[in-house]
């Protein structure tokens, strides 16, 4: 009997393992174009590069919308999907550099915006207008409606070499005046409403700047991408100081060792760099290596590592999660078990459910596409917003209920009936005479009860995996950031256990958990509003 319930146990463990890797292992698939869905038929990929990074502008609609166009009355639609790049960021210099060997493409063909379908290309977008179909049609191995099929591509310009030139060396080290100058590099392009704000914002600023270091000028130089030189040049800075692909836009702005992406963060950001004496005397040659912590993961710095430490070790006080940890050892006691090693059982089953569901998250917020991740973010910090401002005020209800004696009517915390489940599970799990299966009847159970545990304790680790995505927005999230702050988490129930474990009574341990619960509400009030404001920043 005890061994057919310790099989339930472990298959219950394998299944939801299964859906954590199912969960986060979602596979990238292209913008689907046509109006019918037909599923089983295999779609041709538009391969679309352009040289415009402007981060107001979408340079992909356009191809979106001319297929449509050519689509548009056929009998015969051609079922497609559309990949975008921009051909002077890293992973589309790949993608082209790729595509270009493959096909043997000559230098003198590559020039945008472009499209390869097959083994065709074609450059501008009134040859692409009247290709198009005949690429798809032929990629399809369809028969085509124009004698132009046999092409195999062509542009409207010739010169769209994207050889790569020499990096400006020394940009900045003409002259001495130069070296004691405050050196800052900007990069636009044309027709961009962001750049053009960027320089407007730019022109109020001092020509001589206060710094800690003392007075300086000033010295300001902007770089149109529109020109393929300083596109390459730029490409070279990205890779240089290893900027993350999801930054790779314009206006771009290099401070020294430091860079700013977007208007918002130029705006935001500049002074401050430029009163701290950044880019006092910088040269921007590519091949200078970078000392600072630019270009590196936002997550290595001591502050944000400290950041993750607290917030973990905060979430772990929850009562839910505490209540859960108490009812384990009270029925561990029962079933004669030892605590430290049982406990530590219980905690690693935990670490590894939060750890599959937390990565399951960030794998999903990050697989949005780049060039819509400005309004999924804007949509998701909204909803981010309305969700930490409720639980806030959820968490100031539950104080206010809490100091006057009012625990029934408490609302931050898991429904009563996924509390019996997950106590059910706990004395399913826990039983006397379990033996050498205990241990695994212990890991299985924790890993279940997690998953119930997680609508309650997942709150706070929910907005912290949302705002670590978009701090370093399609880069992902380390994997030791999650290990931190989950074995951060665990702590305040590791501190239990061993006190149990050293002869502390369940329960006057829980009663201590009760008198203290006013303080955990006050806090958690503090760090919802913490991530309330950091989204409305995000939004403005």
């Amino acid at each position: 009997m005890m061994k057919n319930r310790a099989g339930k146990l472990i298959g219950i463990l394998l299944l939801v393992m299964g859906l954590f890797l199912a969960a986060g292992c979602g596979s990238e698939a292209g913008e689907s174009e046509t109006q019918e869905t037909e599923a089983q038929q295999e779609r041709v990929t538009i391969y679309f590069f352009h040289n415009n990074p402007c981060e107001s502008c979408h340079e992909g609609q356009k191809i979106r919308e001319l297929a449509e166009k050519v689509m548009e009355g056929r009998e015969n639609p051609i079922h497609y999907q559309t990949e975008e790049y921009y051909a002077f960021r890293t992973d589309g210099k790949q993608k082209l550099e790729r595509l270009a060997d493959e096909l043997g493409i000559p230098d003198e063909d590559l020039s945008f915006p472009m499209v390869i379908i097959g083994n065709r290309w074609v450059s501008g977008y009134t040859r692409i207008e009247e290709e198009l179909y005949d690429c798809l049609a032929e990629a399809a191995g369809r028969d085509t409606e124009s004698s132009g099929a046999g092409e195999k591509g062509g542009s409207e310009e010739t010169g769209g070499n994207t050889e790569e030139k020499a990096g400006r060396e020394g940009l900045f080290a003409a002259t001495e005046g130069e070296k004691d100058s405050m050196n800052i590099l900007l990069f636009t392009t044309e027709s961009c409403s962001s750049c053009d704000k960027v320089k407007a914002f730019l022109k109020e600023l001092p020509t001589e700047m206060e710094t800690e270091e003392g007075a300086c000028s000033v010295n300001i130089q902007e770089l149109s991408v529109m020109e393929e030189e300083n596109a390459v040049y730029l490409l070279q800075l990205y890779e240089a100081r290893q900027v993350p692909v999801a930054l790779q836009k314009v206006p771009f702005l290099f401070i020294g060792n430091r860079y700013l992406s977007g208007e918002k963060e130029i705006r935001s950001g500049l002074e401050a760099l430029m009163k701290a004496g950044e880019g006092i005397g910088a040269d921007y040659n590519p091949e200078i290596p970078v000392d600072s912590e630019a270009g590196k993961n936002k997550f290595t710095g001591i502050a944000s590592i400290g950041t993750v430490v607290v917030t973990g070790f905060l979430n772990g006080l929850n009562p839910c999660a505490l209540s859960m940890t108490l009812l384990f050892l009270s029925l561990l006691a029962a079933a004669g078990g030892r605590f430290l090693r049982y406990g530590l059982c219980y905690l690693a089953g935990k670490f590894l459910a939060y750890l599959g569901l937390g990565m399951a998250v960030a794998a999903a917020a990050s697989s949005i596409p780049m060039d819509a991740f400005g309004t999924a973010r804007n949509i998701l910090n909204v909803l981010l917003l309305i969700f930490c401002l409720g639980a806030a005020f959820g968490n100031l209800w539950d104080f206010v209920q809490v100091k006057k004696g009012n625990f029934g009517r408490v609302r931050m915390q898991l429904p009563r009936a996924l509390r019996r489940w997950n106590e059910k599970m706990m004395q399913a799990a826990v039983r006397p005479g379990m033996g050498k299966l205990l241990f695994l009847a212990v890991f299985g159970g924790s890993v279940v009860i997690a998953l119930g545990e997680f609508f309650c304790t997942g709150q706070i680790y929910l907005a912290s995996i949302l705002q670590w995505v978009q701090s370093a927005p399609g880069e992902g999230v380390p994997f030791f950031v999650f290990c931190l702050y989950i074995a951060a988490m665990c702590i305040p129930a590791l501190l239990i256990i061993i006190l149990v474990a050293g002869g502390k009574s369940v329960f006057a341990l829980s009663e201590k958990s009760l008198q203290r619960m006013p303080a955990v509400k006050l806090l958690y009030v503090v760090l919802f509003l913490a991530f309330a404001l950091f989204s409305l920043y995000m939004l403005i």
